[in-house]
């Protein structure tokens, strides 16, 4: 098995790899799918099956996907999708130990940063303080 090229470094400078949960229809379709006999990847190379795409490769065709299905307008990006998940699990109830757990996030300030709050809930919490 290679290094991963795109591990985050920790505070103290380490670099690991993160593993997360998947939904379980996902690992049912990832345990039945066979990638070509000449490569390890689920999305290797054009150009060397030995090698993954690249984080370039990948966004191009993310981009390209979200055109053809008609959400360019909607601002989509490879981020943006990752702030949406964390935002749904936040506004569903879900503790912040359980987002990082689901995300890898190692740090909750960095976490936090993702959660985008909506100044109706805002201002809904205000509104339910029985004061």
């Amino acid at each position: 098995m290679t290094k991963a090229r795109t591990r985050k470094a920790a505070p103290d400078g380490s670099k690991q790899t993160r593993q997360v949960p998947i939904v379980k229809d996902l690992l049912t379709e990832l345990k039945n799918f066979s990638p070509p006999k000449k490569t390890v990847f689920l999305f290797p190379s054009k150009n060397d099956a030995m090698k993954p795409i690249s984080r370039a490769v990948y966004d191009r065709r993310f981009r390209k996907s979200v055109k053809k299905a008609n959400l360019t307008s909607r601002g989509f990006s490879l981020h943006s999708t990752r702030r949406g998940l964390i935002t749904r699990l936040h506004e569903a109830g879900y503790s912040l130990a359980i987002i990082q757990q689901v995300t890898g996030h190692r740090d909750l300030n960095s976490l936090k940063q993702y959660i985008e709050i909506n100044p109706e809930a805002t201002s809904k919490a205000i509104e339910d303080l029985d004061l």
